[in-house]
């Protein structure tokens, strides 16, 4: 064999063996990509990309006007650890004990398990920062939300609070859990040679991840003055615990809703279980005297009497098969508008009496007492109406006056707000609307529970209870020029574990709604046990009256009526005109304040014919702070005397002055 061939076959054997190792790397090309691809696929991204579970994004809850009640803030963060082969939780305890400002001993403890866990909760961004310094591959660092409750105790009672792991606990945040939480889902992440997670894959949240949004019927600047006016009555007062709801009745619209004590939900832990419970929707009480409205309006229903029928009211006791009912005051006869105005259990009694038993029972439980409202918070009551079979002897006389039956507080003001809304009885409205988070919204619609009594005897008894302010129980709460329909009730507590009543602690209330000629609010103000006074026209009275009076000048802050229809209704004198006017302007005192010139009306122009020169307001009936604000709206001076309701002015109103005047007004004194 010449050179040649040898080299010829040297170069064949060389690229038979090249081809061979390439028709080998194309096989096992072959095998990996096709046959085995998704096999060699699945481990790459196990190697390559970790699953981590987010947690769900919480929703908000808002007040009516969209004011957050309830937000997630992520601005803490949970310290996990996790076993790595080799690691010495001895030493890194005392490394990070000192950070977390926990014991070594504990830390080693929590650090003893084979797995995953947390060593510490809502960590702050600092404290993460300095951990995060100490390079160990053994931590790890998951954002945790946190929620935040920007109007702190307000409404506390009704937003309730989420754990340290965003679940609900106590009102809306517990009945609409499943709501609020979102899903969460398990995102892929791009891990680093250590297996920590660095970056997501993909960019976008799921819509699912996010918690929907819950609107509430609560307006905050309503709830702000009604809790305002509480505090600042029963915290100078030795009582158990008050309430104070305000409801809309013309849809059943649950406008404030507050109790004392109170707590923060963003930091329950200080707080007691009774503090944080929604009381009046899950406690039921007998409501006495409150209750007397019931059988008197149902026997104006039936025409079983009229308002002037008269009611023999025995001299202030009354003798019934099995027990003697009393009245707080002897009375003689009185009319039916009077056994209400003057709150008789003997009148209340009489007129219940005729009814037959279940004649009584089905007006009782027509008003909702015995029947959840289904308002939307867990544990509510429906309290107790006893069926007629388990009537004894005084019972029907008793239920007349409250005596026998239990109810929520919610259950009692929707009964008079049905009162205020012809007749018709509304279920109660907390949440108006829930938005989620793929952008579609569910209104939550007013529910009409059934028409209890007809418009005609609802009038009729607005009346009556307008009675009740004027001349009757209720007389400290009048506010004037706001016509108000209330009702007072001081009830004995039930001494549950003897069965009988306790002789001197007491549930104190006032229910009813304003303004009467036309109902915008219903309003129940209860105080549970009070100490030493115990009459709810002394000890609910002043709270009802101070709220009233703040949701008016409210009201007429945000424009929703005009304020001279809404302070004084009954007004119709527009002022007098022509000569009347002119001799009234001439008749006006001129004076001096601190050098200024309080009215000059002699020179007074035309209207429209210099600038300078305004009109004065009218702001008789008006609350002081609102008129103040009105004259300082129109660049006039004010000059205070008294407090609270605007009885006079000076000048009258009408009365062109120069700007910068000062103008007088006077209130209230007494």
């Amino acid at each position: 064999m010449t050179d040649a061939d040898r080299q010829r076959l040297r170069e064949r054997a060389l690229a038979g063996t090249l081809l061979l190792i390439v028709a080998c790397y194309v096989a096992r090309l072959v095998q990996v990509q096709l046959i085995e691809g998704s096999k060699w696929a699945a481990i790459a991204r196990k190697q390559s990309l970790l699953a981590v579970y987010q947690k769900p994004a919480r929703g908000e809850i808002r007040d009516v006007n969209g004011w957050p009640m309830a937000t997630t803030l992520p601005l803490t963060y949970a310290v996990g650890f996790r076993p790595i082969a080799g690691v010495d939780r001895v030493a890194i305890s005392g490394r990070i004990a000192p950070i977390l400002n926990l014991s070594d001993s504990e830390l080693r403890k929590r650090m003893r398990r084979d797995s995953f866990v947390y060593l510490a909760r809502r960590v702050d961004v600092q404290l993460k920062r300095r951990l995060e310094a100490l390079d160990l591959a053994c931590l790890v660092f998951d954002e945790e939300p946190r929620r935040t409750y920007p109007g702190g105790v307000q409404a506390a009672c009704v937003v309730g609070f989420a754990d340290v792991d965003g679940r609900g606990q106590e009102g809306i945040e517990v009945a609409y859990d499943s709501v609020l939480s979102g899903a969460g889902y398990r995102e892929l992440c791009r891990v680093d040679a250590l297996r920590k997670a660095v970056a997501p894959v993909a960019d976008e949240y799921p819509a699912e991840y996010f918690g929907a949004d819950v609107t509430l019927s609560i307006d905050l600047q309503l709830q702000t003055i009604v809790e305002e006016q509480m505090l600042a009555d029963f915290s100078k007062r030795k009582m158990e615990r008050g309430c104070a709801i305000l409801v809309d009745p013309k849809t059943g619209d649950i406008l404030s809703m507050s109790t004392y004590p109170t707590y923060d939900p963003n930091h329950p832990e200080s707080s007691t279980l009774p503090a944080r419970r929604c009381w009046p929707v899950t406690d039921v009480y007998e409501p006495g005297s409150t209750f007397k409205m019931i059988p008197i309006v149902a026997a104006l229903e039936a025409g079983r009497v009229s308002r002037t029928t008269p009611v023999d009211c025995e001299g202030g006791s009354y003798r019934v098969r099995g027990a003697t009912i009393h009245d707080a005051h002897a009375h003689g006869t009185l009319t039916v508008d009077d056994v209400l105005a003057f709150s008789s259990n003997i009148g209340a009694a009489k007129i219940g009496q005729r009814f037959t038993p279940t004649e009584l029972y089905d007006r009782i439980r027509a008003f909702g007492f015995g029947n959840p409202t289904f308002v939307e918070m867990l544990g509510e009551q429906s309290g107790v109406v006893p069926r007629p079979a388990k009537w004894s002897g005084p019972t029907q006389a008793n239920l007349c006056y409250g005596h026998g039956v239990s109810c929520t507080a919610l259950q009692l003001l929707m009964a008079y707000a049905a009162i205020a809304n012809d007749g018709l009885l509304m279920k109660p409205r907390l949440v108006r609307s829930i938005e989620f988070p793929n952008g579609t919204r569910q209104e939550i619609p007013v529910e009409a529970v059934r028409q209890v009594v007809s418009p005609s005897v609802a009038h009729e008894l607005t009346d009556m209870l307008e009675n009740v302010v004027e001349y009757g129980t209720a007389k400290q709460s009048a506010v004037e020029g706001i016509r108000i329909a209330a009702k007072t009730g001081t009830a004995q507590k039930v001494d549950r574990v003897n069965h009988t009543y306790f002789d001197k602690r007491f549930v104190s209330s006032l229910v009813g709604f304003f303004p009467a000629e036309d109902p915008q609010y219903a309003l129940l103000v209860l105080v549970d046990d009070p100490r030493g006074e115990y009459f709810g026209s002394t000890v609910a009275g002043p709270v009802y009256k101070a709220i009233v009076e703040e949701v008016y000048a409210s009201r007429m802050l945000r424009g929703k009526t005009p304020p001279e229809e809404l302070v004084n209704p009954k007004t119709t004198d527009s002022g007098p005109t022509g000569a009347a006017h002119d001799a009234r302007l001439a008749a006006a005192p001129v004076r001096s304040v601190d050098g200024t010139t309080v009215a000059s009306l002699s020179a007074a122009p035309e209207s429209g014919t210099d600038t300078n020169w305004i009109s004065v307001p009218s702001v008789e009936g008006w609350p002081m702070r609102l008129a103040v604000q009105e004259f300082s709206r129109r660049n006039l001076g004010c000059e205070l005397i008294g407090s609270r309701i605007v009885k006079t002015q000076s000048p009258q109103a009408g009365t062109r002055v120069q700007a910068g005047t000062v103008c007088q007004v006077v209130g209230i004194t007494n």
